[in-house]
């Protein structure tokens, strides 16, 4: 197992990636496991269980809006301003029309 660990480890640190994520699951991976077990006991084996209350749900959302802000920022990033898009469409129409356009003054 620790040899596997290491493995893991130094192949992560060969391709620039965070090592402590993994140090961190595999310390916190079984008791997360064993949390889990529990839950599905309180519940008798049912899923819904772990969404029933309003602070689960609100839990579960703010995970998913950190976990997914980084992708979100980055398509807003590379799409242009909506105003930046019809200037370009005006100025391409206006140079294949043939005319000057000097802009509104």
């Amino acid at each position: 197992m620790l040899f596997v660990l290491g493995l893991v480890g130094f192949v992560l640190r060969r391709y620039g990636l965070p090592v402590v994520p993994v140090i961190i699951g595999v310390i916190l991976g079984p008791r997360a496991e064993q949390q889990m077990r529990r839950a599905f006991q309180l519940s008798d084996g049912d899923v819904a269980g772990l969404f029933d209350t309003p602070f689960s749900i609100t839990v579960y959302a703010v995970v998913a809006v950190v976990l997914l802000w980084p992708l979100v920022h980055r398509l807003v990033r590379r799409r242009p301003p909506a105003g930046e898009v019809a200037d370009r469409a005006e100025g391409e129409l206006d140079s294949h029309s043939g005319e000057e356009r000097h802009g509104d003054r």
